[in-house]
């Protein structure tokens, strides 16, 4: 796709915005991000459309449409069928019934079939044969080979991009980037399908390792660079070329009827939009359920945009076990934990008691140096302090058993000691030598 120069779109550069376009940008933003996160179910008819022109772009001919429920029941429906071989597909079509169930745990394994009826989700299991069975009228055994995301994101998402960007002057562009990229990307690339992605690797990964397929084709959660080309055509009077605006609509189109989409060379399987997405702010975040579920039962559990898991999130706060915050080893998900459980309940509960304060002289914030009984018998410390920027919210870290003040543990966390360091006989000189060393090289600025 050739990239054209200024003179050849026949279009002024245009720099800055006037107040009704900067208003026109906001009402543009709100519009594209609510399409973004739209859980209305998915536009199948205007997808099949789109993804079809796409596909004669590239020379290929449309393809066979597989729709799911979720982005991880296609990862689980293409391991399926890489592995169903092609004298397999008469048989399946012939017992649709006990048959294909033992096929499709013998196909994902005995242990990813066990978890899709408990840790992915109840129903996600018999979702999972209900769609296979529903699509098996076709033979689609071979066709998933040739995998086409890499032909239509370079050749209809990144070269059409690159030629839009062409028409767009570098205060502009920074002034777009800003609302839309960074606003939009944020919601949508980071908060959904980043954690989506991120989801989908964690719990199939041990079943499925590099057998998993992320697709970089997200539809809605790619609005957020649709939605920044297409302001300028909008509300700026920029006239692209016909074909470029052809394709940026077919983009649009996608981005306004379905989730995730995986293209190959004879099908295309297409997930459904998510059935309830919840937030605080920007991130991920529900405290009575599922912070983003889709049909199928597949459901992600975020608690203030950090994954903490099922368990977490509905198990009541005065039920969990505050030796679950200090065996954590995630620092986010033991920062969501303590912030559930309640820091000084934490404290209370697991008897812990106070070694040494201390000031940082630069921050002013304070940090004080806990020994707590755990369960097991075994006495642990722990470095116990408040967010920088987050009022409220507490930090128990684990420091060496051997040290005994508050400032040389935070000089262990700041990595100015190493554990062999720490692991000494401690006398009161040591301990003041090293603590006017650690004061004298603290950071001025702490997260």
């Amino acid at each position: 796709m050739k990239k054209w120069s200024q003179r050849e779109w026949g279009t002024k550069m245009i720099n800055n915005l006037t107040k009704e376009q900067e208003q026109k940008l906001i009402e543009h933003r709100e519009e594209y991000l609510k399409w973004g996160l739209c859980c209305d179910t998915a536009d199948k008819e205007l997808a099949i459309k789109s993804i079809t022109e796409m596909y004669k772009l590239i020379d290929k001919k449309p393809p066979y449409f597989w729709f799911c429920d979720s982005p991880i029941m296609i990862q689980l429906v293409i391991q399926i069928l890489k592995n169903i071989k092609s004298e397999e597909w008469t048989n399946l079509g012939d017992n649709l019934g006990d048959n294909l169930r033992e096929n499709l745990r013998d196909n994902i394994g005995e242990n990813l079939w066990t978890d899709l009826g408990t840790d992915l989700g109840y129903n996600l299991r018999d979702n999972l044969r209900d769609n296979i069975r529903e699509n098996l009228r076709e033979n689609l055994s071979g066709n998933i080979r040739d995998n086409i995301e890499t032909n239509i994101r370079e050749n209809l998402g990144y070269n059409l991009r690159e030629n839009l960007s062409g028409n767009i002057g570098e205060n502009l562009e920074t002034d777009l980037e800003t609302n839309f990229g960074t606003d939009l990307g944020e919601n949508l690339r980071d908060n959904l399908s980043g954690n989506i992605g991120t989801n989908i690797r964690t719990n199939l990964g041990d079943n499925l390792g590099d057998n998993i397929r992320n697709s970089d084709l997200w539809g809605q959660m790619d609005l957020y660079w649709i939605c920044y080309y297409q302001f300028p055509r909008k509300y700026l009077n920029i006239t692209y070329k016909k074909e470029y605006s052809e394709i940026l609509d077919l983009w649009d189109n996608i981005g306004r009827s379905i989730g995730w989409w995986y293209p190959y060379e004879n099908i295309c399987f297409i997930s459904d939009r998510p059935k309830e997405i919840h937030k605080k702010g920007i991130r991920l975040h529900n405290e009575k359920g599922a912070a983003l579920s889709f049909r199928d039962g597949y459901s992600l559990w975020f608690l203030n945009g950090i994954d903490v898991g099922e368990k977490i999130v509905m198990t009541p706060s005065e039920k969990l076990d505050p030796e679950l915050a200090l065996n954590e080893k995630n620092v986010d998900i033991q920062r969501e934990i303590i912030r559930k459980i309640g820091a000084e309940r934490m404290l209370y509960k697991l008897q812990a008691t106070s070694i040494d304060d201390w000031t940082d002289p630069i921050t002013g914030l304070k940090y004080s140096l806990k020994e707590m009984k755990l369960k097991s018998g075994i006495n642990r410390k722990y470095l116990y302090y408040e967010h920088a920027s987050l009022k409220g919210v507490f930090y128990a870290q684990p420091v060496p058993p051997e040290i005994r003040k508050a400032c040389i543990a935070r000089g262990y966390m700041l990595n100015m000691l190493s554990n062999e360091e720490t692991r000494i006989e401690w006398t009161p000189q040591k301990e003041m030598i090293t603590m006017l060393e650690i004061e004298a090289n603290l950071p001025a600025i702490v997260s």
